[in-house]
């Protein structure tokens, strides 16, 4: 049967919980539909879990900013963190009854556990005083870590010779983080790093992931040995949430799989720059674009849809009045006046790559993606697709096509074998292959 969950929160537009869910499920072999949707007002978020216990079909929820404390007020049971907590950050919907869990703890705790056995952790500093940093504070309890200093803003670090030099230092605001609102402020909160001493071995962990290098990390840098993102603790939280739901528990190999694809999620999204896919016709770019949109957000442009919405004719209809060497003319024009300073999905028409200029411009402006599949395969595509008719160049010698326009496309970035994996698969290896720039 197929699963159904979603993130809630305000804004959730670019969330990566659908990329992370979506592989989670299609790894495991699970169908689940996952959705963002985003609640602006309490009221909203109360009528949502009303709806919630009504649909049996629903595993639940992830829950972000702001609603973490509503969602506590609104379940109908809680576990152990979330009760300790007062938040929760997943919901599981067991046949009507609501069940609050907070898996934040379990992510810390994964990431501390992934150094705190190479070192041993006397004194440790939080800076923050919210959610996150309670939830810090409670594996650090349970660690018996004998010196813990929580700072909240505009604290100064205390004098605290007798405790000796910091081992751990844990960043939980939100001061940083890509499109905060009051990041101006940063660089001052920070200063007061400069008024701790740190072992020679310390950590420096930042619950932050995005950016991959916060302000926090980077000002880290010539103080401590080793730093440590907030991507791992937002792999480890999913992966708890998938057992908490469905029971399933998760390799690790998949883990480190799912946290390149994140990494080149998050590359891309921020060197804001687009994916642009290249391939001979029958491909499937337009279809695997479609889907790396859905997945992290991002606009979609199809070129071929692009010059035909600008002629307003078909594109057969475009080679027929006019020739091909003006639709060439005006692919061009319309492929360069596309906006390259944000992420977006672009799928390029199968002869975009033929122009030396259209080819420089793109590697220049964006990552190039090029879906490589067989002739035979492209040519069982091709029969099988109800448009291949309105192909223009689709009644010539598709072969000698395919020979002449491979090496045009060699010249891109990367290169994605298509051959016997579904869409859904390619884009994963997309983003598989960026995060391994």
């Amino acid at each position: 049967m197929l699963k159904q969950a979603a993130v809630i929160g305000h804004p959730v537009t670019h969330s990566l919980s659908p990329l992370i869910f979506s592989f989670l499920g299609r790894r495991q072999n699970t169908k689940i539909n996952y959705d963002r949707i985003d609640l602006k007002s309490k009221g909203e978020v109360e009528q949502f879990f009303l709806n919630l216990r009504k649909q049996n079909d629903w595993s639940g929820v992830n829950v972000t900013l702001p609603w973490k404390e509503a969602a506590f007020q609104l379940v109908d049971e809680w576990s152990i963190e979330a009760k300790k907590m007062g938040v929760c950050n997943v919901v599981k919907n067991r046949a009507g009854k609501l069940i609050g869990h907070n898996t934040d703890i379990w992510g810390i705790e994964q990431t501390i556990n992934s150094f705190s056995h190479h070192h041993a952790i006397k004194n440790a500093v939080i800076l923050g005083s919210g959610g996150a940093a309670k939830s810090v504070a409670y594996d650090l309890e349970k660690r018996k870590i004998p010196h813990v200093a929580l700072l909240k803003r505009g604290d100064r670090y205390p004098s605290q010779k007798s405790n000796g030099p910091i081992d751990l230092i844990v960043h939980t605001t939100p001061l940083g983080m890509t499109g905060f609102k009051d990041n101006e402020n940063s660089e001052k909160y920070f200063q007061i790093l400069d008024e701790m001493e740190f072992q020679e071995n310390a950590i420096a962990f930042d619950l932050i992931y995005t950016p991959v290098e916060t302000p926090f990390l980077r000002r880290m840098k010539n103080k401590v040995k080793h730093h440590v993102g907030g991507l791992g603790m937002l792999v480890d939280q999913a992966i708890k949430t998938w057992e908490i739901w469905l029971g399933e528990k998760i390799d690790h190999l998949m883990r480190s799989e799912l946290l390149l694809i994140l990494s080149g999620a998050l590359k891309m999204r921020e060197n804001g720059r687009p994916i642009f896919l290249c391939g001979f016709m029958g491909v499937g770019k337009s279809t695997v674009g479609k889907i790396l949109s859905q997945l992290l957000g991002a606009p979609f442009y199809d070129l071929d849809s692009l010059i035909e919405d600008r002629a307003k004719k078909k594109i057969s209809a475009i080679f027929k009045d006019s020739g091909e060497s003006e639709f060439r003319k005006l692919e061009t024009e319309i492929l360069t006046s596309l906006d390259a300073t944000n992420l977006s999905i672009v799928a390029l028409g199968g002869g975009a790559m033929n122009k030396e200029e259209n080819r420089a411009w793109l590697k220049e402006k964006g990552e190039v993606v090029y879906l490589k599949a067989s002739m035979t395969n492209l040519m069982g595509r091709l029969k099988q697709d109800e448009k291949t008719k309105e192909r223009p160049l689709a009644q010539l010698d598709l072969s000698v096509l395919f020979k002449m326009r491979s090496p045009l496309y060699e010249t891109a970035h990367q290169s994605i074998d298509t051959d016997s994996f579904q869409p859904l698969d390619v884009a994963f290896q997309v983003l598989q292959s960026l995060g391994h720039q």
